[in-house]
């Protein structure tokens, strides 16, 4: 087998059709598609177990709810491929996101042991212009350039990038379930670390659609513990740079990074659906 394709699927009714349609699409490769439904109560898990009675490629795994993380890595463990590929169950893909990814890897992979695609966002049915924009069709960068990666947005999502599964099971890596922001950076952190080979291939055109509807955004919601997890993610963060032995241009980035999600700390300590009283907010 040469790919998996894990989809995290919880109260995704609506969206999930589109989805693994546009995954599904693609007849001409060997890969399975496997639905990991995370306890969803809308419909989600018979709309799942009617794909895999429909398409052969198709597994459609069920657990009690647990959060996406748990979701990606028990379909982690389900998976047979030699490649594995993540795609929310919000988002669609392009008809050659598999193609290419794969035939990249191909080219690459004696050298580049990491690549990546572009992302656009859809909002409102009207597609915004990706944060990372080149003229070339391909671009180079070594794990060291994290930083401009960071601030490109390009970083974080598993959902643009290509992964080799004997690398996440030697090194055992696994999403942490513990937190719901920042995990996804931090799986990625250890798998840039994990893999010998550290160049990063990223294909310029948007190969990856995350659909912004219905989404709520950093900006708009409260986190009861997000200094916390800020904290953790920057430790990280900082370790993999100390690691790595980055310059001192990374490492500005990295402390205006910690600045900006540090004014994210205080707007979201002095959010209104904050019950607590002034004094405690200032005390946190």
């Amino acid at each position: 087998m040469i790919l998996s394709i894990i989809v995290p699927v919880y109260q995704a009714k609506n969206t999930l059709c589109r989805c693994a349609d546009s995954i599904l699409s693609k007849r001409d490769i060997e890969f399975e598609l496997i639905l990991v439904n995370d306890g969803s109560t809308d419909g989600s898990r018979e709309l799942c177990e009617r794909y895999a009675q429909q398409d052969s490629r198709v597994l459609a795994v069920h657990q009690p709810n647990r959060g996406v993380s748990a979701a990606r890595n028990r379909g982690i463990l389900e998976a047979k491929g030699k490649y594995l590929l993540f795609v929310d169950s919000d988002d669609y893909v392009e008809p050659d996101y598999i193609q290419t990814l794969l035939d990249t890897a191909e080219t690459y992979q004696e050298k580049y042991g990491h690549i990546w695609c572009n992302i656009q966002t859809v909002l409102h049915g009207y597609i915004k212009k990706p944060h990372f924009v080149s003229e070339e069709s391909i671009q180079i960068f070594d794990r060291c350039d994290i930083m401009t990666l960071h601030e490109l947005w390009m970083d974080a999502s598993p959902c643009n990038k290509l992964y080799r599964k004997e690398v996440i099971s030697a090194n055992e890596l696994i999403f942490p379930e513990d937190i719901s922001l920042g995990e996804d950076l931090i799986f990625n952190l250890k798998y840039l670390d994990a893999e010998k080979n550290t160049g990063i291939v990223i294909l310029s055109r948007p190969l990856y659609n995350y659909v912004r509807e219905d989404r709520e955004s950093l900006d708009n919601r409260y986190i009861p513990n997000l200094i916390q997890i800020y904290g953790r993610v920057h430790q990280e963060l900082s370790d993999h740079l100390t690691r790595w032995e980055v310059g001192e241009d990374a490492w500005k980035k990295f402390y205006n990074i910690c600045f900006y999600n540090y004014e994210r700390i205080l707007r979201n300590t002095f959010d209104k659906k904050n019950r607590v009283n002034c004094k405690i907010k200032l005390d946190t």
